[in-house]
């Protein structure tokens, strides 16, 4: 899609539901984030704790762990809010 000259004067889109993030889910953690920017929506500068609607986590090992992390975390919410019925 080619920019138009308003776009370029007003700076890169701000990228969807950009909040301070509340999990693990954080811009330090994305594919798109590098050095203290977004690649995604660049050259937008963000914070390591910000997240957004276009978070991608990237296929790692590191990645891969968070992931299991977050389900063994869930599996024990589960279990605790079983035992308590």
């Amino acid at each position: 899609m080619a920019e138009t000259a308003a776009e370029s004067e007003k700076g890169p889109p701000a990228p969807p539901n950009l909040r301070a993030a509340t999990d693990e889910n954080e811009c330090e953690q994305c594919t798109y984030f590098d050095s203290g920017a977004c690649t995604h929506y660049k050259p937008l500068t963000v914070a390591n704790e910000w997240t957004c609607d276009s978070f991608k986590r990237p296929q790692t090992l590191r990645g891969a762990a968070v992931i299991v992390k977050q389900h063994f975390a869930e599996r024990r919410k589960a279990a605790e809010a079983a035992a308590k019925k």
